[in-house]
C-alpha cells in the first residue's frame, strides 16, 4: 500500500521530524528540501536539491538525479535498500550504506564527493551490501566493514577493507591508500596512486590468461609503498582459446611499486599442465629503474641435490667398472 507521499516543487524546510511510512512512504523533490531535523522515508526521488545541514536523513531506496549536500556533523544513511546516484552527492559529514535487504546496492554513476566519510555496513538478515562505482567516489575515508566495493571508475580517499569484506578493481584508478584485511581482486591494469597495505588476514587475487600485462593478465601499479602480508591467490583464465597454459620461461609482473616491504605469507598457485614445471615468485628491488616488482615465473622443477650426487656416483662407478673390464 502506497501512503504518506510528500511532493515538493518549491522550498520545504524541516526543523523537527518529517517521517513518511517506511513501507510505502514517498518523497518527491523537484525543488529545495532543507533538513536540520529528522527526515525518514521509504522512497526518495530527487530532481532538485536536498540540503541535510545538521540532521539525520534515512531512507530505504533513493534515486538522485539532482544535488544532495550533507554537511559536517550531519548523517545521511540508507536503511537496507538501494541507492542510485547519477547526480552529485556532496558529503562532508557521514554517509552510511546499511545492507540488510535483498537488493542492497549503492550505485554511483555520477559523483559522490566531499571531505566526509563513507561507510558500508552489513547489518545481517539479508544480502550483503555492495557499492558499485562507475563514476567518481571521493571521500576522506571510505570504510568497507562488510559486503563489497567494486570500482570501474575513479576512487579518491583512504580505503579500508575489513576482514570478510571485498574490494574489486577493474581497469580503474584509485588515489589515496588501500588497507586490505579482507580480499582484493583486480582485472586488467589497475593504477593505485598512493599506498597499498595488506594484513595477515588479507588476500590479493590476480588472473593470468596470457603474457601481456593488462590485456591478458592482471597488474597492479602502485606509485607509493606496498606493505605485504597475507595471501596471494593466482588463477588461470580462458580468453577464448582455452585455459591458458604457462610454459617454462614465462614471466608475469603482477605488481609494481615505488617500494616493496614484506612478502606474502601464503601462495596459492594453479596447477600447471607440465608436472616438470613449477611456479616461482621474486620480489625484485629496482627492477625497472627505481621501481620494485613482484614477478611470477614458471621454471623447470629443480633436480634435488641428492639425485645429482647419486647420478654423479653412478656415472663414476660405471667408469670405474669399465676401466677394470679393460
Amino acid at each position: 500500500m502506497w501512503s504518506y507521499t510528500i511532493t515538493n516543487n518549491g522550498v520545504l524546510t524541516n526543523h523537527g521530524q518529517l517521517i513518511t511510512h517506511e513501507d510505502g512512504g514517498h518523497v518527491f523533490n523537484n525543488g529545495t528540501l532543507n533538513n536540520d531535523g529528522v527526515l525518514s522515508s521509504g522512497y526518495v526521488l530527487n530532481y532538485g536539491t536536498v540540503n541535510n545541514t545538521a540532521g539525520d536523513t534515512s531512507f530505504i531506496v533513493m534515486l538522485n538525479y539532482g544535488t544532495i549536500n550533507n554537511s559536517v556533523g550531519a548523517t545521511f544513511q540508507t536503511s537496507g535498500g538501494g541507492v542510485y546516484n547519477t547526480g552529485v552527492l556532496t558529503n562532508n559529514g557521514v554517509l552510511i550504506h546499511n545492507g540488510n535487504e535483498s537488493s542492497s546496492s549503492f550505485e554511483i554513476s555520477g559523483t559522490v564527493n566531499g571531505s566526509g566519510t563513507y561507510q558500508q555496513v552489513a547489518t545481517g538478515g539479508g544480502q550483503l551490501p555492495t557499492t558499485i562505482v562507475s563514476g567518481t567516489l571521493s571521500q576522506t575515508a571510505i570504510n568497507i566493514h562488510g559486503g563489497s566495493l567494486t570500482n570501474t571508475g575513479t576512487i579518491n580517499g583512504a580505503v579500508t577493507v575489513d576482514q570478510g569484506a571485498s574490494l574489486n578493481l577493474s581497469g580503474s584508478t584509485q588515489s589515496g591508500s588501500i588497507t586490505n584485511a579482507g580480499s582484493m581482486q583486480i582485472h586488467g591494469t589497475v593504477i593505485q596512486a598512493g599506498s597499498y597495505t595488506q594484513s595477515a588476514t588479507g588476500s590479493f587475487a590476480v588472473h593470468i590468461g596470457g603474457l601481456l600485462a593488462g590485456s591478458q593478465y592482471d597488474a597492479l601499479n602502485i606509485s607509493g609503498t606496498a606493505i605485504l602480508d597475507g595471501t596471494l591467490d593466482v588463477s588461470l583464465m580462458d580468453l577464448g582459446g582455452g585455459l591458458f597454459a604457462p610454459h617454462g620461461g614465462d614471466t608475469f609482473d603482477i605488481l609494481t611499486a615505488n617500494t616493496l616491504q614484506g612478502s606474502f605469507s601464503a601462495l596459492n598457485f594453479p596447477a600447471l599442465l607440465d608436472p616438470n614445471q613449477t611456479w616461482h615468485i621474486d620480489y625484485i628491488t629496482d627492477a625497472i629503474g627505481t621501481t620494485d616488482v613482484i614477478r611470477l615465473s614458471v621454471f623447470p622443477v629443480p633436480i634435488p641435490a641428492a639425485f645429482w650426487l647419486f647420478g654423479s656416483g653412478l656415472v663414476g662407478l660405471l667408469g670405474f667398472m669399465r676401466r677394470r673390464d679393460k
